[in-house]
């Protein structure tokens, strides 16, 4: 009885089972980090072509912010509605900023939550500002990949850099977060004239 021959795979095959398996890990490993479960913060990273990018120094230092997201939305929304009718009791009554902290900013819980858990990923200079809504604090690269779950790339010339990826947050920490700044410093540049090249143009941030 003949048998069949076996299909051998080609080098570019098991290259691309490799790939597969690689991108099959990274998604599982999205679900934790730092020990525990995460979440992604999405549309946290610049949209740009990182063809002509490597890896950024891992001992560059960051200036990162973290931007706490607002309390209470829907009691926000019907607030600024109101204040624009002329026939609420609200009509024109515009809030202090200690007012509009103290209803939908971040409660002081969860800052000193994130602050711990910053400090515990050996951030350093940890500063939070309820009013602002933010938490400022320096990193090295090395850390903010790590910490965030991403990989952050750089130009030859390391003026331009910037995550990949939208970084991981512990789930905890979902719909208390709003935001990190700092893990790029890219923008999207619009061209101004008609006859420009169409896209999005990289450029370091002031």
């Amino acid at each position: 009885m003949a048998i069949a021959p076996q299909p051998i795979l080609s080098i570019r095959g098991l290259r691309a089972l490799a790939a597969a398996a690689i991108l099959i890990v990274a998604a599982m490993s999205q679900q934790v980090l730092a020990g525990e479960p995460a979440v992604v913060l999405m549309g946290n990273h610049p949209v740009a072509d990182f063809t002509n990018f490597g890896p950024a120094d891992k001992d560059r230092r960051l200036d990162l912010e973290i931007i706490f997201a607002l309390r209470n939305k829907s009691a926000l929304d019907e607030l600024l509605a109101a204040q624009q009718d002329p026939n609420s009791p609200d009509y024109h009554h515009w809030l202090t900023p200690n007012e509009f902290s103290a209803k939908f900013g971040p409660n002081l819980s969860d800052v000193r939550a994130v602050a711990e858990w910053l400090e515990a990923q050996r951030f350093t200079a940890i500063s939070a500002d309820s009013q602002d809504r933010s938490i400022r604090f320096n990193s090295t690269v090395s850390d903010a990949e790590r910490a965030f779950g991403v990989a952050i790339v750089a130009s030859a010339n390391g003026l331009i850099y910037g995550n990949t990826s939208d970084p991981m947050i512990p789930a905890r920490f979902a719909g208390v977060i709003a935001r990190i700044e700092g893990l790029d410093n890219m923008r999207i540049v619009v061209p101004l004239s008609p006859a420009s090249r169409p896209g999005v143009v990289a450029a370091p941030s002031p």
